[in-house]
């Protein structure tokens, strides 16, 4: 799929990769791209930034709680009824926090009903080509870290899962979609800040268990959105994104 003149909603898209993957998609010539995100105070800046680039017809701030499944049928029916249509989803919003609830209900609950939600819009009208769900996920999906909680861990885990399984499962979801999930490992943003990543304790945890430096470059994982949205051969697919070996695809 081509991103220009394509409809776009990101999750979680004031900050770090769901800005930068918003960018990119006005970049690349898409038609809308509906921010959905808590951060009001954020948001402002980030909307005022892209409708001085891109234009204000392009750009549509849309204040939402990916937990409260009422407000992202709201939020998700406002951005499909601007042109009555919906192309491509990225469900990036997420948290690191020691509460295991909100956790599991931001990373992975979010994430289910947003999918489902998403499938019925964008198989509203006969498609053309296949839309796209996009699930932002980690390496941390795809094995334990010492330096995240089982929570965090456990809800990327439930991502990645869900992603693949949509492929062939009793949902029968639909044939015109194609599901991916991209695996950063720790990415250079300030997410890391606000998750005390650079502390002087995590840094010496990091040496302890030997991973140091480690953090990948957020274009390298915008990349690996790209590559998910324009190959039309990926469904199913983790897309896993580290320093070491760059962007590695498993396709289902």
């Amino acid at each position: 799929m081509k991103i220009s003149g394509k409809v776009a909603i990101v999750t979680g898209g004031v900050s770090g990769i769901g800005k930068a993957v918003s960018l990119k998609l006005l970049e690349n010539g898409a038609k809308l791209v509906a921010i959905l995100d808590l951060e009001a105070e954020s948001c402002q800046a980030v909307v005022s930034e892209f409708f001085e680039k891109f234009g204000a017809d392009r750009v549509r701030f849309i204040k939402c709680d990916v937990t409260r499944e009422d407000q992202l049928k709201n939020s998700f029916q406002e951005a499909y009824d601007v042109y009555g249509a919906l192309d491509i989803v990225v469900n990036n919003a997420g948290i690191i926090s020691h509460d295991n609830r909100r956790t599991i209900e931001v990373n992975l609950i979010g994430v289910v009903n947003a999918a489902f939600i998403a499938e019925k819009l964008m198989t509203r009208e006969k498609r053309s080509e296949r839309g796209i769900i996009i699930n932002t996920a980690s390496t941390a999906g795809l094995m334990a870290s010492p330096l995240l909680s089982a929570s965090y861990t456990a809800s990327k885990h439930g991502v990645v899962g869900f992603t693949k399984s949509l492929v062939n499962s009793t949902d029968e979801f639909s044939k015109d979609l194609r599901v991916v999930a991209v695996c950063p490992d720790g990415v250079e943003t300030t997410f890391l800040t606000r998750c005390n990543f650079q502390t002087e304790e995590y840094k010496q945890r990091m040496k302890f268990h030997q991973v140091e430096n480690v953090f990948v470059s957020l274009d390298m994982v915008v990349d690996a959105f790209v590559l998910a949205i324009e190959d039309d051969s990926l469904h199913g697919a983790i897309i896993k994104v580290t320093k070491s070996d760059g962007i590695e695809v498993t396709n289902s």
